[in-house]
């Protein structure tokens, strides 16, 4: 009887604490002592923003608003790493990224430097706009499928989710075939850094989806509820960019 008496006790602290974990999770308010609001954007903060922050925020507006699945009204949760320990409690349950996007919450993982457009992480000053517009693609996704359509619980091929937002992102600025020429011819790891134009850069696997998204949207013309329902393999795509492009091993 007290072994039961005491899994019960153990059971409803472990229901209490992932309960706690999720409303902290789904309110940074409670762990930040500033809020802003600029645009459909809501800032959480707890020291004075960068000079650039709201420019940037245009900037990546104007590139997301582009997006087939972006709707008039949408609304996102920025939350800066600047004191707060809710970028803490983001990585420690969702894990180490750049921004970590989910729900309607984008999280700043990295550190601000005064060098317009740019943040610091791994080592590496990376641009800002970029990695903030990718984050809102996802915001965008979740919104687009709801919580039980949207990855991870819809189950889509990564590739195809990933490389979503790395064409609203980037694609409009690169030539395709270039781009395909450029990766071969690098023939990076998939995690070795992928270096672009103007500051820009991803994982080499991620220049990769862009590159297979890239096609099914300007080659194929598949919109976007087609291309991440269709059966096509990665490896078969690829294949079929290869062919396209006229380039053989």
């Amino acid at each position: 009887m007290r072994i039961r008496k005491l899994l019960f006790k153990l059971l409803g602290t472990a229901l209490f604490l992932f309960v706690l974990l999720i409303t902290f999770l789904l309110n940074p308010s409670f762990l930040y002592a500033n809020k802003t609001v600029y645009q459909n954007i809501t800032i959480y903060h707890q020291t004075p923003l960068r000079a650039d922050l709201f420019e940037l925020i245009d900037k990546s507006l104007e590139t997301v608003q582009q997006a087939e699945i972006a709707g008039s009204e949408w609304h996102t949760d920025l939350c800066l790493n600047d004191g707060s320990s809710y970028p803490g409690l983001v990585r420690s349950l969702l894990g180490e990224d750049v921004f970590t996007a989910f729900s309607n919450k984008v999280v700043f993982l990295g550190q601000d430097l005064e060098t317009y457009d740019r943040f610091q992480l791994w080592d590496r000053e990376l641009k800002y706009s970029q990695f903030f517009t990718h984050g809102l693609v996802h915001n965008l996704q979740f919104q687009h499928h709801g919580l039980w359509d949207a990855n991870p619980l819809g189950g889509y091929p990564m590739w195809r989710w990933e490389g979503y937002a790395e064409y609203v992102t980037l694609g409009e600025r690169y030539d395709l075939k270039c781009l395909v020429e450029d990766y071969e011819e690098r023939k990076l790891d998939p995690y070795e850094w992928f270096s672009l134009s103007e500051g820009e850069g991803t994982i080499s696997l991620h220049i990769r989806h862009l590159i297979l998204t890239q096609y099914a949207f300007e080659v194929k013309e598949q919109g976007y509820d087609q291309f991440l329902k269709d059966p096509q393999s990665e490896s078969e795509a690829y294949e079929e960019v290869l062919s396209w492009a006229n380039i053989r091993d």
